[in-house]
């Protein structure tokens, strides 16, 4: 039996095999190959109740940040308001000196390796509004609060997907004031 112990090298990449049937003797000796191209799933040759978690091999090191453009300051678990009239940034990092923050020039930046929604989470300061799923015009892209509520309303606001409520931010209500800001997000 070989054995293979994943490392960092294999973060992205997806658990797969390929058996070779040979024998001692007989013409042939060799067998055709079998490819298992994906053991976290049936469709991929593996079994959904092996324990094996779908998709690639999880990078143990990442995180999210979300930063107002322009500055280093993460907001995750922060108590800054969204403002409107800014602009939000979403990273996705390997925390190569795991501090628990973005170093540039350390820590490896895999965003683009992953697709990502922007959430509205928690309820609206006033009404108490829920909040929900941005509108997919900025998936993947900054997160851009209008100037005004109304504004945020219509551009915000969009249907039910990816396990998420809409985001309803209504007509004379208190606009995105008391959300929370936070990315559902899955690797390509």
């Amino acid at each position: 039996m070989t054995s293979y112990t994943l490392t960092d090298a294999d973060r992205g990449r997806y658990i797969g095999i390929e058996i070779t049937p040979t024998t001692q003797t007989g013409t042939p000796n060799v067998g055709t190959a079998l490819h298992l191209y994906d053991v976290s799933t049936a469709s991929g040759g593996g079994s959904d109740s092996d324990n094996v978690a779908p998709g690639p091999v999880v990078n143990q090191n990442l995180k999210v940040a979300i930063f107002v453009d322009g500055t280093s300051i993460n907001l995750i678990n922060g108590s800054t308001p969204i403002e409107l009239g800014k602009t939000y940034v979403a990273k996705l990092y390997s925390d190569e000196n795991k501090n628990g923050k973005f170093d540039a020039g350390t820590d490896a930046d895999v965003t683009a390796n992953y697709d990502f929604r922007w959430v509205l989470s928690g309820s609206s300061q006033q009404l108490g509004t829920s909040g929900g799923i941005v509108n997919s015009s900025f998936d993947n892209n900054n997160l851009v609060i209008p100037a005004t509520n109304d504004e945020a309303r219509t551009n915000l606001n969009g249907p039910a997907r990816d396990g998420k409520e809409a985001l309803s931010i209504p007509t004379n209500g208190d606009g995105v004031q008391g959300y929370k800001l936070h990315i559902i997000y899955k690797h390509k």
